[in-house]
């Protein structure tokens, strides 16, 4: 936790900081993923589970959670 924490300080001190190519559209991906709410990504997991045959085990629950 502390060497993320240490790298996201890090990340946002350059981005506040500095201008560099692409900048924009980085800190457009970085918002627009914090704006999808997990429950959405529900629904394709399934998909992706039931069409690896993977419905109903273990490997399916480690594959969501990771």
């Amino acid at each position: 936790m502390a060497v993320t924490l240490f790298i996201g300080i890090l990340a946002a001190y350059g981005f506040s900081r500095f201008e560099f190519p692409g900048k924009e559209l980085f800190n457009s991906i970085v918002v627009g993923v914090q704006a999808i709410p997990p429950i959405v990504l529900l629904i394709p997991y399934m998909g992706m589970i039931v069409a690896m045959k993977l419905f109903d085990t273990y490997l399916a629950l480690i594959l969501t959670y990771w």
